[in-house]
Formats: C-alpha cells, structure tokens, sequence
C-alpha cells in the first residue's frame, strides 16, 4: 500500500499539477486484452477527441503513460520493463463532464498509480526529430470559428467526422491516412504529425501559431505497401497545411519506470 500511496505521489508532483485525488475516472473497468477492439472508433476517446466523456483503448503501459503525461512519442518517452509492453489491456471507463486535457492526465496518472502501482521519475534524452515550422509561403491552416458547445461541423467525405473540437484520423481505404482537425493548436498537430504512421519520428511544434484551427489532411502512410495518388507525409504537410517538417535534435521529457506491477488491481 506504501507503495501505492508513493505512486500516486510522485505522479502527481512529477506532473506539475496539484494533489487532488477527486481527478478520478469513473466506472473503471481493466482486463487482460482479447483481441477484439474496444473504445470509440477511431480515437480511445478522452478531452479533446471526438468521444470527451468516454475513455476506451486497448493500450500497454507505456501507451497509457504517454497519454497520461502528454508525452510526444511514448516510443522513445518511456524507459522501462518489458512488461510497459506486454500485456496489452482492454479499458473501459467514463470521464466526468466537463474534464479538461489536463485533469484527464491526472486521472490517468492517478488510475496508472492506483491500479498498476506505477512509480516513476523524469529525466531528459536528446532525440532526433523534426520541427514543425511555418513553410516561407505562410500557413494554410485556417482560425477555427467552432466553440466547445457549438452544433457539431458539416462531414466532409473521405475525413473521420467530428462532433466538434478534436482531432482524428482515419485509415484507408489502401496506404492514406485522411486527418481532420477542429479547433486545434499547432502543438497538437504537431503530435499528431509524430510516430509511426506519420513522420516516423517525433515532431515538435516551432510555428509560433498561437491559436486554434480547423485542417484537413491526406498523405500516404509511410512502410506501408499499395498504390496511392497520396502525396508522402512531408510533401502533404507542406502543400495542404502550408508548413513544414524540417530536421532537427531537440531535448525531451524521459518517463523512467521504477516499479509497475504487470497484474492491475480487480475491478
């Protein structure tokens, strides 16, 4: 239990934000994954997803803890066991209404410290990267007009549909990915931009933008095999959002795993 305690503790003074165990999810339910999907299509759902007050996934560890502490690439964020990797655990779970990006992490942090016993400590590594800057014939993106509470935006065919702010992205059909954001600032487009299916690498927000957006977005996804009019994810990034991914080292956040128990408390 000590350790437990210790978890919660250190999660949340390692994340900034203030001792506050009211930030909890509620209707908890995690179990071993059984290959069938859960959670919302196309996103795992949360604050700022198309799904705010539903949180579903099947996710390991170390993808939970990225989502808990914002991280860009919880490939390379987190050192820890080869148990942040395997298993792979089915989550279901209700957000309250109303919960913010931040207090979400929070909760995350609290149910990561609380189910899984998870204690952590930061440290910082140098990665190879690219920023994403403003491409010298300015941007395309276009100032959002949506507010939180306003009726969600027309569909636009071949883009995942959103109920209003958020971003999501969708897959096929063949090797393109169609990405629509809502009400988004460029830090968030910027982590959509990193990982695997996009950039293949972490990509770091250097636009100076200031405010939120609404874009659409096609490119072929990188590794993957078919034929494709899609434009590769540098090309598209550059002609259809009017920015660029240019290379780069910067220094990043580092998620050390000190103690995770492989087995979550019951339900």
């Amino acid at each position: 239990m000590r350790l437990i305690v210790l978890g919660v503790f250190v999660a949340l003074v390692l994340s900034g934000q203030p001792a506050d165990r009211k930030l909890t999810l509620d209707a908890v339910s995690i179990r071993i994954a059984n290959g069938v999907s859960h959670g919302p299509p196309n996103s795992d759902g949360g604050p700022g997803t198309r799904y705010p007050e539903l949180y579903g996934a099947d996710a390991t560890v170390r993808k939970l803890i990225g989502r808990a502490y914002g991280l860009t690439d919880a490939a390379q964020q987190v050192s820890g066991p080869g148990s942040i990797d395997s298993p792979t655990y089915a989550i279901d779970a209700r957000v309250p209404k109303g919960t913010t990006v931040e207090q979400f992490q929070l909760m995350l942090q609290n149910l990561l410290a609380e189910r899984f016993g998870l204690v952590v400590h930061h440290s910082t590594k140098v990665l190879s990267g690219y920023d994403l800057v403003v491409d010298r014939n300015g941007s395309k993106l276009k100032e959002s007009a949506i507010e939180p509470d306003a009726p969600a935006p027309p569909a636009i065919p071949g883009f995942p549909n959103l109920s209003g702010p958020g971003l999501n992205t969708y897959f096929g059909p063949g090797p393109v990915a169609h990405m629509r954001g809502i009400g988004q600032p460029a830090s968030v487009i910027a982590r959509a931009l990193s990982g695997p299916a996009a950039s293949g690498s972490t990509v770091i927000d250097k636009t100076g933008l200031t405010g939120k957006y609404d874009f659409t977005l096609t490119y072929q996804v990188p590794l993957e095999k078919g034929e494709t009019d899609a434009p590769g994810i540098f090309d598209a990034v550059q002609q259809q959002l009017g920015l660029k991914l240019v290379s780069a080292k910067e220094t990043f956040d580092l998620i050390v795993v000190d103690h995770v128990e492989k087995t979550p408390t019951e339900n």
